[in-house]
């Protein structure tokens, strides 16, 4: 038959769809590859024009970029329609292999069937009852178990956190959501107010520092030039952000706000932080970036964040969208937004305070104008602002009468007090230094500038804060320092040492006056008490000698006013010498004298070297010891 007939070619095989699909997807990586090739030359083409003027060459680098824009276009289109034609292919591959599986699946559903008739004669369904209680009491308990580890906040998440970064956010928020959650917790909070009830976060709060420093961390992870978060991240979003609306006004506050607008990019994305923390979108800001950053692709235009970074990962940005989530339900921050003039320097920001004088055609200050903000260099004794006594040097004028003076003209001060004329003065000011009597870091080297001596105004004003605290001491032991009654007062050691907290260490002991001493011969029994009162008071006794007297005195200003004021008290003796304020600290073995603000000890005498102490009656304000 072959002979007459001949044979037949061979049949090919019919078109296997896999092998179809695995062509299609080795093609479209193909034009991939061609589109990653010609992003790489549009970036060198835009790095060259930005380097070129405008003229014949750069329209020429121009027309090369365009025409490349175009054959990435075309690429585009094929490696979208390879796409299709391999989702459709592997769709009919689907079907095709489920029919397969289906008739599998009835082959053993049948064989299935008669072995379960076999085994089913063996089982006791009265058992099986009995089990099947059981087991739904074990559940329910391990129920409980969940719903009782599982109560409180999402801060302790089931999701593992590995990176570092995450890890050191959930460690600043555990303390503040724990403290919120035994808020809400209490039974006596009805449910509405439970819902209310959020912890306040301001800018002393002791968790904000830890927590400001760790979120930019978080979002410059991955970046290449971390302080730039602003320029390359928060600026480019801003026109596709508008689906979620208090992101971009957080991002169009920062940007119009004054006083950073001169600011450098991180000062500008730390102003965006806390705006954001005021307003709680910052999980809007990680929803966005991490879900719609393919769609911002503009020309070469890439993601900022490598894979690796905590914006980058999907997984990672879904467990940092959960605590930021959390903060924002649990916590509301009051964070003030006028005191950002150093932001770019530190996290650390100064008070801000807002003061209403009373009418004044001046403030009495002299200012000092550094980068644009107004400083004062002097407050003018008897002015408005030396009785008010809030204004001091170093602080920075931020508004006077509503208006922001950040870059503003000299004199434009003196023009607002004269424009309103008669009413009251309100300000808004930066201040430039602490409670405890330091000069803020950033405001130091402005007063410098100005040839203010930032290291002398600061022991002044340790010098005042030590009036203060003399003056709050009197008034807990109930003496007044103008009391020139005749009664007795007693100093009691069993009180316990006294704390106070002067520049950045813990010192204790009772604010004093040392007076000086006085010898007293050989006898040193409590007799002889008055007889050294008497030579300090009238000679002001000298620094050497047995007796130590010390003077518990209202605290003046300065050394000359406390002379006068002490021989007020008591006139039938001048007092003679220099007062010198002091730390009298009882340890443990010893008597010991300090320079209050040093810490320097200035004398010290043994439990067992001291003979007696006491006071004279009338003159309550003094006590002195003999030793020696």
């Amino acid at each position: 038959m072959n002979r007459i007939f001949g044979r037949g070619k061979p049949k090919e095989p019919p078109p296997n769809l896999t092998d179809c699909i695995a062509g299609v997807d080795g093609r479209a990586e193909s034009v991939e590859k061609k589109i990653q090739r010609l992003d790489a030359e549009l970036v060198k083409y835009r790095d060259q024009m930005k380097k070129m003027r405008e003229g014949p060459a750069k329209n020429a680098v121009k027309q090369k970029a365009m025409r490349i824009l175009k054959q990435k276009k075309i690429y585009e289109n094929q490696a979208d329609n390879l796409r299709n034609q391999s989702f459709n292919m592997e769709q009919a591959n689907y079907a095709h292999q489920t029919l397969k599986d289906t008739q599998t699946t009835v082959a053993a559903m049948k064989h299935g069937v008669k072995s379960m008739q076999q085994e089913f004669k063996k089982i006791n369904i009265n058992k099986i009852e009995d089990i099947q209680d059981d087991m739904e009491d074990m559940l329910e308990q391990a129920d409980e178990v969940q719903e009782a580890l599982g109560k409180g906040s999402l801060l302790f998440v089931a999701m593992s956190v590995n990176h570092h970064l995450l890890k050191q956010l959930k460690k600043h928020l555990m303390p503040v959501l724990l403290q919120q959650e035994q808020v809400t917790d209490d039974a006596r909070i009805s449910a509405s107010e439970r819902s209310q009830k959020k912890t306040v976060i301001r800018d002393h709060h002791p968790a904000l520092l830890g927590l400001c420093t760790c979120l930019e961390s978080i979002l410059t992870h991955g970046l290449t030039d971390p302080g730039n978060l602003w320029t390359h991240v928060l600026e480019p979003i801003a026109p596709y952000c508008g689906t979620h609306p208090r992101l971009q006004s957080a991002i169009y506050l920062t940007r119009n706000a004054r006083r950073v607008s001169d600011a450098t990019s991180l000062g500008k994305s730390r102003y965006f932080i806390r705006t954001a923390l005021n307003k709680g979108c910052l999980p809007d800001l990680v929803d966005f970036v991490s879900l719609s950053l393919d769609s911002l692709s503009v020309g070469a235009f890439q993601s900022p964040f490598h894979k690796y970074s905590v914006l980058g990962n999907d997984v990672l940005a879904q467990i940092l969208h959960s605590l930021l989530l959390q903060i924002s339900l649990s916590l509301t921050f009051q964070l003030e937004l006028r005191n950002c003039l150093f932001l770019a320097e530190t996290w650390s920001l100064p008070d801000y305070v807002d003061l209403v004088l009373a009418p004044a055609r001046t403030l009495g200050i002299n200012v000092g104008y550094v980068d644009g903000n107004p400083l004062i260099v002097d407050v003018i004794p008897g002015s408005i602002a030396q009785e008010d006594g809030r204004l001091q040097i170093g602080d920075i004028i931020d508004s006077l009468f509503g208006e922001c003076l950040h870059r503003s003209r000299n004199g434009r001060v003196q023009d607002l007090l004269k424009f309103h004329l008669g009413d009251p003065i309100r300000l808004g000011v930066v201040k430039g230094t602490t409670p405890s009597g330091n000069v803020f870091p950033c405001i130091a080297p402005l007063l410098d500038h100005l040839k203010v001596d930032s290291a002398q105004l600061q022991r002044k004003l340790k010098l005042d804060v030590l009036k203060r605290e003399m003056q709050r001491q009197c008034e807990e032991q109930q003496v007044l320092p103008n009391d020139n009654s005749n009664r007795s007062y007693s100093v009691s050691y069993g009180e316990g040492r006294r704390q106070s907290s002067l520049s950045g260490s813990l010192f204790c002991g009772i604010l004093l006056y040392y007076r000086g001493s006085a010898p007293v011969g050989e006898t040193g029994d409590k007799t002889q008490i008055p007889r050294g009162l008497h030579r300090v008071l009238r000679d002001g006794g000298t620094r050497m000698g047995y007796g130590r007297l010390v003077d518990r005195s209202g605290s003046i200003t300065s050394i000359s006013s406390i002379a006068s004021e002490v021989s007020a008290n008591s006139s039938c003796y001048p007092i003679g010498g220099t007062p010198k304020p002091v730390l009298l600290c009882m340890e443990d073995r010893d008597v010991v004298v300090r320079e209050p603000l040093t810490n320097e000890v200035l004398f010290s005498h043994s439990y067992t070297h001291i003979s007696s102490c006491g006071q004279r009656e009338d003159f309550p304000l003094f006590f002195a010891y003999i030793a020696g």
